[in-house]
């Protein structure tokens, strides 16, 4: 199948679980590509257009440089592992091969595929797509589920990943399939029962201005023990939303500092709880010293006396003593000052559920208590503002590049880019370094 387009690009579908295993996929590839989103909800893939694309009107397709279109998720999955064979997502050798397509298509045929039937023949959002709807096979299926959970769930009780020692696209599928029992409107299993105690989705990793078309700094944590949010900046919120990440399940917002772009959406977030939502779950908000006083002015410049308002749900403010390990929520948070003006203390953010690492350096030029920041984490997210040169309060890749041997963290990940560091992400990836893009998500 060809198509008449001349660079390479990827139909998304958003949350549809096909598209977003795709995305997992090239996220932990390093692979970043220009995509399309096809609005599922309006029905877009059923357009003339993409039907051009893909008779079969399903999503992700992909169209190479030359034309040719890919269509089916692990098929993309392996055009990309035989470009860019590591990190190995469908094993190496003759045994692991074989495991991992084993357990990929356990979790296809008796997870993923069943939840998608409760959802095609339940749901009301389905009713269009889904025609007829079949009731009676989505309750078939329901317990199908609940069986195949146990089994795997007994299964992951001596090894860390599905098909083995390595994280894979079978995790990945796993991950898909337990993330769409919600809309499904399925019980979902702790996510200690699927040996997931941390997962990241970058809702933001934009400047301050929006450079590259990226939502300001949010990164949305789920832990075995909750989900945490650290940072919200201005548009926050709207992020959110726009993945389809529904802010009623944030436990905990974590703070590094405060300006707009990493806390300025608190307002929206509070009001549209209360409003919106109507929201009924407590919120804990934790941040540097003067976190509270700072968040009660921002409410009053953006909404007057909106902090004489009666809460129909409990929000408190936490402030975190700088250095000194700090309990929210079951997590570990310890936080180091740096070199960036807020009006309060600065700080990189160290935050650990007790199994994984996480680790922070919130905005600040070139500080050596990056070192210890870094130092044992499994994932290290670092701002880099600029590309060239030296700036006051935010780090260069001039500066950052020489020191990336000394940062001991598992994975290191760039963000907070402006528009020249943007366009070397090339150069970023070939020193080893992840770039940040808005709608990743990474297994912790």
């Amino acid at each position: 199948m060809r198509s008449t387009g001349t660079e390479m690009k990827l139909y998304d579908g958003g949350r549809a679980p096909n598209p977003r295993r795709t995305r997992i996929f090239l996220a932990e590839k390093g692979i970043t590509l220009p995509m399309e989103q096809v609005d599922l909800g309006a029905l877009a893939q059923m357009s003339a257009d993409y039907a051009a694309i893909n008779p079969l009107k399903r999503v992700p397709a992909l169209v190479l440089d030359d034309g040719t279109v890919l269509t089916e998720s692990i098929a993309i999955c392996r055009y990309f592992e035989a470009l860019k064979p590591d990190p190995p997502l469908f094993g190496r050798g003759a045994l692991e091969l074989a495991r991992v397509e084993m357990w990929n298509r356990r979790l296809e045929l008796h997870l993923l595929f069943p939840v998608s039937h409760v959802f095609r023949n339940s749901h009301p959002a389905m009713k269009e797509m889904e025609v007829p709807q079949v009731p009676a096979w989505a309750e078939a299926n329901k317990p199908r589920i609940g069986e195949f959970i146990a089994f795997l769930d007994g299964e992951l009780k001596d090894r860390p990943f599905v098909a083995g020692d390595a994280f894979t696209v079978a995790d990945i599928t796993g991950l898909v399939a337990v993330d769409f029992m919600k809309p499904a409107k399925l019980a979902v299993p702790d996510a200690e029962c699927l040996g997931l105690t941390m997962r990241l989705t970058i809702v933001g990793c934009g400047d301050a201005f929006g450079s590259g078309g990226r939502f300001n700094t949010c990164f949305f944590l789920e832990t075995a023990k909750g989900t945490l949010l650290v940072d919200f900046g201005a548009s926050s919120l709207v992020a959110l939303k726009a993945h389809r990440l529904d802010p009623d399940r944030i436990d905990a917002i974590v703070l590094s500092h405060l300006h707009g772009d990493h806390f300025g959406a608190l307002p929206f977030l509070l009001l549209d709880a209360q409003f919106l939502a109507r929201r009924e779950r407590p919120l804990l908000i934790a941040g540097p010293p003067g976190t509270r006083a700072r968040i009660d002015q921002l409410l009053e410049v953006f909404f007057p006396k909106s902090t004489t308002n009666k809460w129909r749900f409990s929000w408190d403010v936490m402030e975190i003593e700088v250095g000194r390990p700090t309990d929210v929520l079951g997590h570990s948070v310890i936080t180091t000052e740096v070199l960036h003006y807020s009006g309060a203390p600065s700080t990189a953010i160290v935050l650990s559920d007790g199994v994984k690492r996480f680790a922070y350096s919130g905005d600040t030029q070139w500080v050596d208590a990056l070192l210890s920041v870094a130092d044992g984490a499994d994932l290290f997210i670092v701002e880099c503002f600029a590309y060239s040169g030296e700036l006051p309060g935010h780090i260069t890749w001039d500066v950052l590049k020489p020191r990336l041997p000394s940062l001991r963290a598992r994975r290191i990940m760039l963000t907070h880019m402006n528009p020249v560091m943007l366009a070397h992400l090339d150069e970023v990836r070939a020193a080893g370094v992840l770039p940040a893009e808005d709608g990743a998500v990474i297994e912790i």
